[in-house]
């Protein structure tokens, strides 16, 4: 209906000729489609899970009006767009220009991760790979490279943008896997200057890593983040007398 304003006759026809009724609705659909089964209303069906569709609130739950979700529709139709409940919290950053050349000790450790989340391929199940080392810098330039590597996206996330309210740590969670699949993407998780003094900061990390099974990277100086997801840590080792050369040169 976004795309075609015609529907909104047709989904009138549908509903007896009501003028008023020129939306889609869950009952319509029921009624309309062949083998279509109530197992749409479950919070686990894929339409609720990943929220595809919204139901607009207020009325009866099968005559409520459908509407697709914003970045749902711009992805059907080729277009990147911002999930706006991810804006100004995770944050995508802009792509490689030019290759990112790293000294052979670092390289070993993007190929490390690499070989660690090929393991969850076809599984969709990988383990959360800790950086540990003083170099922010470092840290971020291996993510950053072993993405373009890879072929995929990368975003960052500062536990800041945390509330410590379960609820809202899960949706965020939610929205992120479905932005992760949507647009090939790796986190890359700032925890290095982080201060987890707050009350409640560091279970919320905890809840957000646990509530989503996407590729996960932690940037921390020698933290230990308590999660039930497995912790994959791997340490940045200091450049050799040779890489510092090669540097210089």
């Amino acid at each position: 209906m976004e795309i075609e304003p015609m529907f909104q006759s047709l989904f009138a026809k549908a509903q007896k000729n009501h003028p008023h009724k020129n939306y889609p609705t869950l009952s319509l659909a029921m009624d309309a489609l062949p083998g279509a089964s109530w197992d749409v209303l479950s919070p686990h069906s894929p339409l609720q899970y990943w929220q595809l569709l919204h139901i607009e609130p207020g009325r009866i739950l099968t005559k409520s009006p459908l509407h697709i979700d914003q970045q749902i529709l711009c992805f059907l139709l080729g277009y990147d767009a911002t999930d706006q409940e991810l804006a100004g919290k995770i944050i995508p950053q802009p792509p490689q220009t030019n290759p990112v050349f790293l000294p052979p000790s670092q390289l070993s450790i993007g190929s490390q991760l690499i070989s660690i989340w090929s393991g969850g391929e076809g599984r969709n199940s990988y383990p959360v790979v800790q950086l540990s080392g003083s170099d922010r810098t470092t840290k971020y330039q291996i993510a950053s490279a072993t993405c373009q590597d890879l072929g995929k996206k990368l975003h960052t996330l500062s536990p800041a943008a945390l509330t410590t309210k379960p609820q809202e740590v899960y949706q965020l969670a939610k929205r992120w896997q479905r932005e992760a699949r949507l647009s090939n993407s790796v986190l890359f998780i700032d925890c290095d200057s982080y201060n987890f003094s707050e009350p409640g900061r560091e279970s919320a990390l905890s809840q957000f890593i646990d509530s989503n099974n996407t590729r996960l990277i932690l940037s921390s100086n020698d933290r230990k983040i308590d999660c039930q997801r497995t912790v994959v840590n791997l340490d940045i080792p200091p450049l050799s007398h040779q890489e510092q050369y090669d540097l210089w040169e």
